[in-house]
């Protein structure tokens, strides 16, 4: 098939946007035509002698990837329209710059098979939107152009906010402990962007390389990827929802070719039939069927999208860095049980290592001395036990590992061809070259080896690769890897740093399955790429205990399910530093209902399990009116809140499980943001504190003095019903299940192990405005694949209502699994919180007599009475703290430090960046600051880039005077912003001039090191102010230039930059005329060399920036500037 020139700016000309439905393709485009067989097989002639040629270059290793690629486009190009073909299915469309291009590009390692991205589909479809592009300098510049109002998601684990216009995104993996919201990488690489158009449609965008990308969003409705020349990029969509996209995108990313009974076959049989998949004519059986619905055909054809995992592994996780012996392991899944916590597993961190050596273990100092029996002993109790293991090998002879992997010559060599050393826990290490076949069978034997001692889980960790003592913290992009032909060939480490941890994973995973073909592998992962969900959990790494990372969990995890990785979650309660009470509380609340729900904290730390954060204060017995009869109402306390948010989810279990199954089958996500419910309305697309499970909404607070009783919720257009179980407090999620929707629920098992096929089944209904509902439940072994051979249950529960009467019944069941004999007890929601109960068996129908209106009416205010009662007497979790700074530091509580005098007082957080959260003006009784806690107020950054390094870190506070004898009052402090620097800033309020609050701040050159000649890494100190517009139309920024120029800068004139003789001179002002005031800002012109203005909702930030230099120990950068009101005519 020839490829087709579309027309720049988006549109294809002349045609009008289609949206196609997503399916397979029709039987006729699964068959190549003797030209696209002829055009394969010169593409992939050409690939083969081309990566062979790279093969050659296991002596000459400068003949890398990124040569070998500017040779494809090696002039510079202006904008050009891309080409495009049709791949994979119907809506799915590969872009490239030219022919030799498409035939340069190296192998996909994004798609399950690389074949299907190159192999072409005869399809009459059209692109709704197609790419321009351009190449500067060996960069390929691709850009795409979609309606105003277009929204963006995706691009895989980021930090930040949910909709992500405005940011900019590197794709290169990263070890980034306490990464803050504007971390540009961080551990994965997903170049992938979802756009949901205005009108709810969407389509998807994958740059298919493995390279770093700059994936940049800043513009609004404009997609721009910046990486090295050439690269595909393919488009999923336009399609009718976000859900069709990202279910696409499933298809191309997924898992495995299998044959699946998927209906309740009664009579089946087969007729040879072949379909293209990978690139090859495959023997495919066409499946002939009769259900409830009469006779139907289908292809037995499915793509896996996602490993499906253990059952096991949706419970909750407890781990710590670390528990430092098999003894303290028992301790805490003793204490678990002990207090009635539910958890499924418990998790070993380096420290069960023989220093650090992988696959050993701690017998000779006795703290892991006999895994085998630790291991009996977790799963006598219901606990699973899951090890970590690290891609750092120590480089120490006689080290068995060591030891077979120079045998086998499995390391990853430097390009003088000898192996890489990096220091990383055990020292001097080596690692693996999983890019070669060879050296994965290598470590899953390894692997098969270490799962004998009783391994349920493996953990991967630092697999980034992460390296220490480098600035870097990686190792050199001139290393080479041998890699196989069929993802790339042999390439310097730039080709593969992106890949590697997904190629780890991978190996662990196929480990996993040859010790045991009858268990499901459960691998977690740091490192990854975009498909790395065919092998691995994930987790959003090492963040912080604090409130901002609390309420960017939410949307971390949401991002990671947009770009096709549903199992995920973060550290609960923060990985560094000591989570409050409360904080610990709400985040266990919220974490409860992520996918992957697990609790981790660091070496160094507070005790962060459940029952670390203070004594159970035990049931409060209230007589509440007579509205509430007997109500036995929880403690409120952290662990209190804990266990009722963990029973919540094992009663949600059987619902979670059935949207895994889901996930594993169709590609639909499991957490989703809350527009998904509802894409077209633009009211929906930034909510951050609230997700879908399915049909079930989870309403959270993620601010620290707002509990859910003092919320008010904003849902999707609809019916939505809250619900609990009589478990409702301010620390907790409120839930919600759509009209329309059944789930099921199980009872609050301590482990998964204790639930039995004959326990009681609840269906939770909620009824639409036709009077319907349904839902699904998958039921099998919970672990194993007989489910892939038939050896399930999947029900359809439909609920409807007739003549006053609502029916409860089965509509459809697949499987070979017969009907267990249980209970089935239904609950149907009224509103208000209100239902009505029925019990009958399963499998039979259950009806429920409706009352009349005015008696429903009466349930729904008694109920909502009742939950405002719970809210109302339940004792909120304290925000208590307990902080203690190192030697020479002044010890302060988490309340801000006030610095107070004259005409201003001003509230500083050090543990946050040093903020400030306050400036107020007391003759006036302004609040200039707009901020909370967590983000804006005063801050102050290092570079360039919005949020660098400094806004975030916790400060020192270094020296601080009170007011007295005529003195100023003044605080120092200094934050600690890496490679030997500091920033340090001194706040003062003299008494000899009180109406001004002066900030001295400089960046500080303090251990740079000698081999870079005393000077630091380019830096920039940019002051961050964000002041509030009480009256924006009223508002503007005024000032005079240095060249005599008169400005003034009103809401309207947008962004603005200005230097050399348009720089205020000196000072410019924030005049708010309808309060006849003005916040006056002096500073040095000798130090500021840029000052920017960016107009906010509701706020507006005044900048200074200093100049762009590296800084050494003589020579700082430093600013210093003052604030001071004045009255206005």
């Amino acid at each position: 098939m020839e490829p087709v020139r579309v027309g720049s700016g988006g549109q294809q000309r002349g045609l009008a946007p289609t949206i196609r439905p997503h399916k397979l393709p029709p039987p006729h485009s699964l068959f190549p035509t003797s030209t696209t067989t002829s055009t394969l097989a010169s593409s992939f002639a050409s690939r083969k002698r081309r990566l062979n040629k790279k093969l050659s270059c296991r002596g000459l290793i400068s003949k890398m990837a990124d040569h070998d690629q500017a040779k494809v486009v090696a002039a510079d190009v202006v904008s050009r329209d891309m080409i495009f073909q049709p791949i994979l299915e119907d809506g799915v469309f590969r872009f490239d710059c030219s022919e030799e291009a498409r035939v340069a590009s190296y192998p996909s390692l994004s798609f399950i098979c690389s074949k299907d991205r190159d192999t072409p589909i005869m399809s009459h479809s059209v692109p709704s939107y197609a790419p321009t592009y351009e190449c500067v300098s060996g960069k390929q510049i691709v850009k795409f152009k979609f309606p105003d109002g277009t929204s963006f998601y995706g691009t895989g684990e980021v930090s930040g906010q949910l909709e992500r216009t405005g940011k900019r995104v590197f794709t290169w993996n990263s070890d980034a402990w306490g990464y803050g919201p504007g971390t540009t990488s961080l551990y994965q690489s997903h170049p992938w962007v979802l756009a949901v158009l205005p009108n709810g449609e969407a389509l998807g965008v994958l740059a298919d390389t493995t390279l770093r990308c700059e994936i940049d969003l800043r513009k609004e409705s404009i997609i721009q990827f910046i990486a090295p020349s050439p690269y595909p990029v393919v488009t999923f969509g336009l399609f009718a929802s976000p859900t069709d996209v990202l279910k696409s995108l499933s298809r191309a990313i997924g898992n495995i070719l299998t044959i699946l009974d998927l209906m309740g076959l009664l009579n089946l049989f087969s007729a040879p039939t072949q379909l293209l998949f990978c690139g090859c004519l495959v023997n495919c059986p066409l499946i002939s069927c009769v259900n409830a619905f009469g006779p139907f055909t289908y292809w037995a054809l499915v793509v896996r999208t996602v490993f499906m995992p253990p059952k096991w592994s949706l419970g909750y996780q407890q781990c710590r860095w670390s528990y430092d012996s098999d003894e303290r392991v028992r301790e805490i899944a003793r204490t678990f049980r002990e207090k009635g916590i539910p958890c499924d597993v418990i998790w070993m961190d380096i420290d069960y290592m023989d220093g650090f050596r992988c696959f050993t273990f701690d017998k000779a100092c006795e703290r892991f001395r006999d895994p085998l029996s630790l291991v009996k002993d977790l799963h006598d109790d219901g606990f699973k036990a899951i090890w970590m293991l690290d891609p750092g090998i120590k480089k120490e002879e006689g080290y068995f590992i060591y030891d077979s992997g120079s045998k086998n010559d499995v390391w990853i060599k430097k390009a003088d061809g000898e192996p890489f050393v990096g220091e990383v826990w055990p020292g001097p290490c080596v690692f693996p070259d999983f890019t070669q076949s060879k050296v994965r069978a290598w470590w899953a034997a390894l692997v098969k080896d270490f799962t004998s001692n009783g391994v349920d889980g493996i953990w991967n960790d630092m697999n980034e690769p992460a390296v220490f003592k480098t600035v870097t913290k990686t190792m050199p992009e001139s290393n080479f890897h041998l890699g196989d032909e069929d993802i790339g060939g042999c390439q310097n480490h730039s080709h593969y740093h992106n890949v590697y941890g997904m190629l780890m994973a991978r190996s662990t995973y196929e480990g996993m399955k040859l010790a045991n073909e009858n268990k499901r592998p459960f691998v977690l992962t740091r490192a990854g790429f975009i498909g790395s969900q065919r092998h691995a959990a994930t987790w959003t790494g090492d963040n912080l205990s604090n409130w901002e990372h609390l309420h960017m969990s939410i949307s971390m995890v949401l991002q990671l399910g947009l770009s096709g990785q549903p199992l995920s979650g973060p550290d609960i309660g923060g990985f560094a530093g000591n989570a409050t009470p409360k904080l610990f509380g709400r985040w266990m609340g919220v974490g409860a209902m992520f996918p992957f729900c697990r609790g981790h904290s660091e070496k160094n730390t507070n005790d962060h399990e459940p029952w670390s954060f203070g004594e159970e204060s035990g049931a409060i017995d209230i007589y509440l009116s007579s509205a509430v009869t007997a109500k036995s109402l929880p403690s409120t306390f952290c662990e209190e809140v804990c266990r009722l948010a963990l029973k919540r989810r094992y009663r949600l279990l059987l619902h979670i499980y059935t949207l895994f199954y889901l996930a594993h089958t169709t590609g639909t996500l499991v957490a989703t943001p809350t527009f998904f419910a509802d894409p077209k309305d633009p009211g929906l697309r930034t909510t951050e504190n609230s997700f879908l499970l399915g049909p079930l909404l989870v309403y959270s607070s993620t601010i620290a003095d707002q509990g859910m009783d003092r919320l008010h919720p904003v849902l999707p257009k609809g019916i939505w019903l809250r619900f609990d179980f009589d478990d409702s407090h301010p620390d907790l999620p409120t839930l919600y299940l759509q009209g329309g929707s059944i789930i099921p629920l199980a009872p609050p098992h301590q482990h998964v192990g204790e639930a039995n096929l004959s326990d009681d089944l609840t269906l939770l209904v909620a009824l639409d405005q036709n009077g319907h509902a349904e839902g699904l439940l998958f039921e099998d072994e919970g672990d194993g694949y007989e489910f892939t051979r038939g050896g399930y249950l999947l029900t359809r529960y439909i609920a409807k209502l007739q003549s006053s009467v609502v029916t409860v019944s089965v509509s459809q069941m697949e499987g070979s699994w017969k009907r267990p004999r249980r209970r089935l007890h239904v609950q149907l929601l009224l509103g208000g919180g209100a239902m009505l109960d029925s019990w009958g068996i399963d499998g039979d129908v259950v009806k429920i007599n409706m009352p009349t209106e005015v008696e429903v009416s009466s349930l729904v205010s008694t109920s909502e009475k009742q939950y405002r009662t719970l809210l109302e007497c339940a004792k909120h979790i304290p925000e208590l703290e307990e902080v203690s700074g190192p030697k020479g530091v002044v010890e302060l509580s988490k309340d801000p430090i006030e610095v107070k005098n004259g005409d201003w007082i001003a509230k500083v957080l050090p543990w946050i960046g040093g903020r400030i959260i306050s400036m107020e003006h007391l003759p006036s009784g302004t609040q200039w600051l707009h901020s909370r806690v967590e983000i804006d107020g005063y801050e102050e950054y290092s570079g360039t880039e919005y949020r660098s390094a400094g806004c975030s870190e916790e400060y020192s506070v270094i020296e601080r005077e009170l007011e007295h004898a005529g003195k100023e009052e003044s605080l120092i402090l200094e934050g600690d912003i890496g490679g030997g620097l500091v920033l340090r800033r001194q706040i003062s309020l003299r008494k000899d001039n009180p109406k001004i609050l002066q900030i001295d701040s400089g960046i500080i050159a303090r251990s740079v090191g000698a081999g870079s000649g005393g000077f630091s890494r380019l830096v920039c100190l940019r002051v961050h102010p964000v002041f509030t517009l009480l009256h924006p139309t009223e508002t503007f920024v005024s000032f005079t230039s240095i060249d005599g120029s008169k400005h003034e800068i009103w809401p309207e004139s947008g962004d603005q930059f200005y230097q050399e003789n348009l720089l205020p001179n000196g000072e410019w002002m924030l005049v708010d005329q309808c309060q006849g005031l003005a916040l006056v800002n002096r500073f040095n012109i000798n130090e500021v060399y840029k000052c920017y203005i960016h107009w906010g909702t509701g706020a507006v930030n005044l900048e200074l920036w200093s100049e762009d230099r590296p800084v050494s120990k003589q020579s700082p950068l430093t600013v210093s500037h003052g604030y001071e009101v004045r009255r206005i005519s």
